[in-house]
């Protein structure tokens, strides 16, 4: 129900403060990208001391990753992200980059931020 509300107060500020607004919605969120899809099933463990922990599995490998996945809600400043995959496990730290984006114009809500980070299968 909120979510409605600021989508209406956003259409009308859009009208009465002449401003184009559209209604499109983003996510934000820290995007992993593999070179290629996992064959088998895998886990991401992502830990940051501002943002806390989020884990991702995918038991079965169907359908969860094509060969990327994004971590929603989660931006962190620092990340270590460690996969495991086939009984192996790779640890990485990292400081994502990311881009912003207003898809609804400028001085238009949302703002979301995205970031992609490339790692290995262990």
């Amino acid at each position: 129900m909120l979510k409605f509300i600021r989508i209406g107060a956003l259409a009308l500020c859009g009208m009465a403060c002449g401003v184009d607004c559209t209604l499109i919605g983003c996510d934000s969120g820290l995007k992993i990208q593999f070179a290629s899809a996992p064959s088998a099933p895998f886990r991401i463990d992502a830990s940051s001391a501002d943002a806390g922990t989020r884990s991702y599995s995918c038991g079965n490998n169907t359908g969860c990753i094509t060969p990327s996945l994004t971590i929603s809600d989660y931006v962190p400043e620092n990340v270590t992200l460690i996969v495991t995959y086939e009984g192996r496990t790779t640890t990485t730290t990292i400081r994502p980059s990311y881009t912003e984006s207003t898809p609804n114009g400028k001085g238009c809500g949302p703002t979301c931020r995205v970031a992609t980070i490339a790692l290995p299968l262990p």
